[in-house]
């Protein structure tokens, strides 16, 4: 079987299996459909009866008309008098339900039926089944006209697609064919199009293509690597002779070298004790940096503690006088209080000799003056509580006034020892500053040995690094002669596998080459 008959049979078959499966489910849809149609229609004419059994003739639907069970009036002939099926009589007219039936009993003759219940029996609209059938079968035929004029198309056009698709894959294999054999000179159709045979056959041109200009610079580069090779010998047995010559030349210098190596490490010895004797005067210079540092150091930080000292002293005689101050403002005040107690003193003494008087009076007055001397003995009994507690008062006043002065006595005592200790923390602070000059000054000496004598130690390490150099230098040079003439010997060694490499390697271009010669480019 051709590749495009089986293309075609792949395509077809699940066609035609979905065209049957889709005509079926279509005709059973269509069948429903049909039904439900009728019924509708069935349920609107018996809705719309009004009184007329032949109203409905022109949409070929017959009414009628039950009195009880029985048939009183219809459009379809030979039927009045007639009684309705058990079914019926049990669902509608005993039920009172409605009933729809597609293989309803008229007389002998089957009818699509709707019955509905009414106040004297039923009433009955119905469609001949025959008719409804006929119906149903068109509309099936219909739909499965469509659905094989539909299988036709999608046949002629697998038909078209199936032809293009298995000329791509024969363009394809016969291409591949030839490259097997090792013919690159064949041409691959460049086609336009997005689908995956197209790219298939698109990616062949290009495998060719790209092949062919492998092979091409295969061929190329097997040529060069031939010629390579030829001159590669050419040179390795010139370098040969000049790795020869090369030895001997080594070998003189590497006598020398040896003399040299032997003068520098006398040299260098002696630089090395120079150092060691420098190291210890910078030892000695960084010890003496080290405690000036923390002297300075020290002194600063008593400077800076005796400083806050001062300031503290400084804050608490200012606090101090305020707070005296404050004592002062206070002794006005209680001053003032003292001269207001002597004004309500003086009012108590009134109150309490108008209080007599009105006592007096109210004896005088007898019976009427009764609840006035009881007033009077009130009055005053409170002036002479007022005047005790007055006592009291000017009492406390003075305890307090006589301990405010001691605090103010206090505290000009505080503030003047305050004062001299000021003054002695001034003195304490220049001392620190002469000494804190002082310290500086020997710091700055210091620092100028300790610079002189690291600049002293960088000569000495310079020149044992160059004497060091000088030396190691020397014993390199005299071991490198050595493996130089090891090296030279190694590497006439190579050169002549070298040599004996690059007759290899023109060997095997020329096997290339003669394997390529099977593609046709």
């Amino acid at each position: 079987m051709k590749l495009k008959q089986k293309l075609l049979m792949l395509v077809m078959i699940p066609v035609v299996l979905l065209g049957l499966g889709v005509a079926l489910i279509a005709a059973q849809l269509a069948k429903t459909s049909m039904v439900e149609s009728t019924k509708t229609q069935l349920a609107i004419a018996c809705e719309g009866y009004s009184g007329n059994v032949n109203a409905f003739n022109a949409q070929d639907i017959d009414i009628t008309v039950f009195v009880g069970d029985t048939r009183a009036v219809s459009s379809i002939d030979g039927v009045v008098g007639t009684q309705a099926s058990a079914e019926v009589i049990a669902k509608t007219l005993q039920g009172q339900e409605i009933y729809f039936s597609t293989n309803a009993n008229v007389n002998g003759q089957p009818y699509y039926g709707y019955y509905i219940p009414t106040a004297n029996g039923m009433l009955f609209a119905g469609k001949p089944q025959a008719e409804v059938k006929q119906n149903i079968n068109a509309l099936i035929g219909t739909i499965v006209g469509f659905s094989v004029a539909a299988m036709i198309i999608v046949a002629i056009i697998a038909y078209i697609v199936s032809g293009r698709i298995a000329a791509l894959i024969i363009n394809v294999s016969r291409t591949v064919h030839y490259v097997a054999e090792g013919d690159l000179t064949c041409e691959v159709q460049d086609i336009k199009g997005h689908d995956e045979v197209i790219a298939m056959n698109n990616s062949v041109k290009g495998m060719v293509m790209n092949l062919r200009e492998v092979l091409s610079k295969t061929l190329g580069v097997s040529r060069e690597v031939l010629n390579s090779s030829e001159a590669l010998s050419d040179t390795s047995t010139s370098t040969l002779h000049a790795c020869e010559e090369i030895a001997r030349a080594i070998e003189d210098v590497a006598q020398n070298n040896t003399a040299q190596a032997g003068i520098a490490s006398d040299v260098s010895t002696g630089v090395a004790v120079m150092q060691e004797k420098t190291g210890d005067i910078s030892a000695s210079v960084s010890d003496i940096e080290s405690c000036s540092a923390s002297l300075v150091e020290n002194c600063n930080d008593m400077r800076l503690k005796i400083t806050a000292t001062q300031k503290n002293s400084a804050m608490m005689s200012e606090s101090v006088i305020g707070i005296k101050e404050k004592i002062d403002e206070t002794n006005k005040v209680i001053a003032k209080m003292s001269e207001i107690l002597a004004g309500i003193e003086d009012i108590a003494s009134q109150t309490k000799l108008l209080s007599l008087n009105a006592s007096i009076e109210a004896a005088r007055a007898g019976e009427f003056g009764k609840g006035f001397s009881v007033v009077a003995d009130s009055i005053r009994t409170l002036s002479e509580n007022t005047g005790q507690e007055l006592i009291s008062i000017k009492d406390i006043i003075a305890n307090i006034t006589s301990d405010f002065k001691e605090c103010a006595d206090s505290i000009d005592i505080a503030v003047e020892n305050n004062n001299e200790s000021a003054k002695s923390i001034s003195e304490v602070i220049s001392s620190f500053e002469a000494v804190d000059y002082a310290i500086q000054d020997t710091s700055k000496q210091v620092e100028l040995i300790s610079v002189a004598v690291e600049e002293t130690n960088k000569q000495l390490v310079e020149v044992a690094r160059e004497i060091t150099t000088l030396g190691e230098a020397s014993e390199s040079n005299a071991a490198a002669s050595q493996q130089v003439n090891a090296s030279v010997e190694e590497l006439t060694a190579l050169m002549g596998s070298v040599d004996q490499s690059a007759g290899d390697l023109s060997e095997e271009a020329k096997s290339l080459q003669e394997a390529l010669k099977i593609f046709k480019l």
